[in-house]
């Protein structure tokens, strides 16, 4: 993470947030399996270990460059705080999906951004990766943001991810993503998001007091 603060170029800069995302994913299986034996009452058959008093200095050292990096870099330095799964990412990982650039002055929609340039490169990706930790960690606003691009939508538009896809997934649609990611997280592989027979705000709104967020599966991109 040094690497990252000193100025490097790219290409050692992504390795290194790589590198963090596989640190990480060891800590957050660790987290990851105590929330289980909590939420189950079923003991793990391993534990792994997790750093003293449940921190983790690198989750904070790449959400700090989080905040400065570029949108080359934004979708590989969230999916490594979303491997963590730790409360810390929270307020990162809801920067990441609820900015959104200033079409005009007066769009009263547009939210104030904490990065210069909000769009373009990977942003659509990192926005994904922070919807999915988010619904792990079981932040509605993560589930909504999934619900929101998993259902059809009147205009038939889909957009495309290209990073740390679902292992599920057939294509690359951001739709298809959406609605195999919630099925993880909500524990009900049956789900079809793409019915227009179900009014999904109210089937959310009747289970979400219950909801226990179950692990996603992303794949790991070489």
């Amino acid at each position: 993470v040094d690497s990252c603060r000193d100025g490097a170029t790219h290409p050692p800069r992504r390795n290194m947030l790589k590198l963090a995302a596989k640190i990480l994913e060891y800590q957050g299986a660790a987290r990851w399996q105590h929330q289980l034996a909590n939420e189950t009452g079923f003991p793990q058959a391993k534990v792994l270990p997790v750093a003293k008093n449940d921190e983790s200095p690198l989750l904070k050292a790449v959400i700090e460059f989080g905040y400065r990096c570029d949108r080359s870099e934004i979708a590989p330095c969230v999916f490594a705080a979303r491997q963590a799964h730790h409360p810390w990412a929270r307020e990162f990982l809801l920067d990441v999906i609820g900015n959104s650039p200033k079409s005009t002055p007066f769009d009263e929609r547009a939210q104030p951004t904490k990065w210069k340039d909000p769009t373009g490169g990977t942003w659509r990706d990192a926005r994904f990766h922070a919807a999915v930790g988010l619904a792990e960690l079981g932040v509605e606003a993560g589930v909504r943001w999934l619900f929101d691009r998993a259902r059809p939508n009147e205009f038939g538009i889909d957009e495309s991810l290209y990073h740390h896809q679902h292992a599920l997934a057939k294509t690359s649609k951001l739709s298809e993503n959406c609605g195999l990611s919630l099925r993880d997280v909500l524990g009900d592989p049956g789900l079809d998001f793409s019915t227009r027979e179900v009014n999904w705000d109210d089937w959310w709104e009747a289970r979400k007091q219950a909801f226990s967020p179950h692990s996603a599966a992303l794949r790991l991109d070489r």
